[in-house]
């Protein structure tokens, strides 16, 4: 066999063995459903405000974890992407959220890291809910005339657990929640 017809075969045998080894989010239990931006006035500047509607559920590993203690942080991202040969992120931020299972009142604590609010609800579902729709501020940002990308996405923070899950929740799909990147695409013209 050639050198050229090697390399094909072996191309080929890579890019099989790499789409076997894919695994999806089980039952995609993190969504991001709808974006809408607006331009806010505060203080002395404009904002760019993201608002994201979300649907959000835990596995049930995931859940049996935050009633044994685990805290578990959530991430959202929001970014604009000048779309290039080479795509380039223009601007990128995150919020947080922390939620904590507190057993001697049977409550769960969601906390926003950006504003130190902490909110007590007596269901999983209700502090789910309560992150239904979000909000996430960028600053202004000078964009050339092109062709950019909006992209929002949230999951659970892997990395944020502690030492001794972190590696069985790095590779069990149980613990991959997080969605897809939504993308809002629009043009700037000048």
């Amino acid at each position: 066999m050639s050198k050229p017809a090697l390399k094909f075969v072996l191309l080929g045998v890579c890019l099989l063995i790499g789409s076997c080894d894919r695994q999806e989010p089980p039952n995609s239990a993190f969504k991001v459903l709808h974006i809408e931006a607006e331009i806010e006035n505060r203080t002395s500047q404009q904002e760019l405000l993201i608002v994201a509607d979300l649907s959000l559920k835990f596995t049930p590993e995931v859940e049996e974890a935050l009633r044994k203690g685990v805290i578990i942080l959530l991430r959202a991202n929001a970014r604009i992407v000048h779309d290039q040969f080479i795509p380039r992120v223009v601007e990128d931020r995150s919020r947080r959220w922390r939620i904590q299972y507190l057993p001697l009142s049977r409550h769960y604590r969601l906390t926003d890291t950006q504003t130190k609010e902490q909110t007590n609800w007596p269901r999983l579902r209700h502090a789910l809910a309560a992150l239904r729709r979000i909000e996430i501020e960028l600053p202004p940002v000078a964009l050339d005339a092109g062709s950019y990308r909006l992209e929002v996405r949230i999951y659970l923070d892997r990395r944020k657990l502690p030492p001794p899950l972190r590696l069985p929740a790095l590779v069990s799909s149980a613990w991959k929640l997080e969605s897809d990147w939504y993308q809002w695409p629009f043009h700037i013209t000048k």
